[in-house]
């Protein structure tokens, strides 16, 4: 049972939607060490990306790599329902962003066309998540993953493309062939670590 501080985050949850093969400490403050520690990644691009803004898509992006660095960590750390329910929705659309920036980037889609695709799919994932239907948020999640990996190819975004592919395949390995790229390290963690270099990649 983790400590009594995280109370206000909601019962314990039982179910991951992605599971890990890291051993769980019973540390009541601390659950996963690897993967908590490991989500602070995220706040790599987050702080150059706020010494660079030029938009506010950059500024929108920003938070959403604050607030992943810190639900993520929660997450790891309590395994709290509502938390739960702030990181899968954070990074869900951490994925379809990467995508839908890019069309921005080159002017295939306006910012405000940006703010209205990326709305829908939050309220889209918001509706699953209270009808329970976990199971189409990750199909909604791969078929994400290819639409951003899609556009990082044709656009030229190898670095970012190879950090992120890299970090998926171990986060996949973690979840369901219960094998670990690196025995020291959980695959959980290494998708943090990737996921955060790449978006640096992609954001700069």
């Amino acid at each position: 049972m983790s400590s009594n501080i995280y109370n206000i985050f909601g019962k314990e949850e039982s179910i991951s939607l992605f599971k890990t093969q890291e051993l769980k400490s019973d540390n009541i403050y601390v659950y996963y060490y690897q993967n908590s520690i490991s989500s602070f990644v995220f706040f790599i691009p987050a702080i150059f990306l706020n010494l660079y803004c030029k938009s506010f898509i950059d500024i929108y992006i920003s938070i959403q790599l604050h607030l992943m660095s810190i639900i993520s960590f929660f997450w790891w750390a309590c395994q709290r329902k509502y938390i739960h329910y702030f990181d899968i929705i954070l990074y869900s659309n951490l994925i379809s962003i990467s995508g839908l920036y890019l069309l921005n980037t080159y002017n295939i889609i306006s910012e405000f066309s940006f703010f209205y695709y990326n709305f829908n799919f939050v309220l889209l994932i918001l509706i699953l998540i209270h009808f329970n239907l976990f199971y189409y948020i990750k199909i909604i999640n791969i078929l994400s993953s290819l639409f951003s990996v899609y556009n990082l190819i044709f656009f030229n975004y190898y670095k970012t493309f190879t950090f992120l592919i890299f970090g998926l395949i171990s986060k996949l390995m973690d979840t369901y062939i219960k094998i670990n790229i690196c025995k020291k390290i959980s695959g959980t963690a290494i998708f943090h670590i990737m996921t955060g270099i790449g978006y640096f990649f992609l954001l700069y």
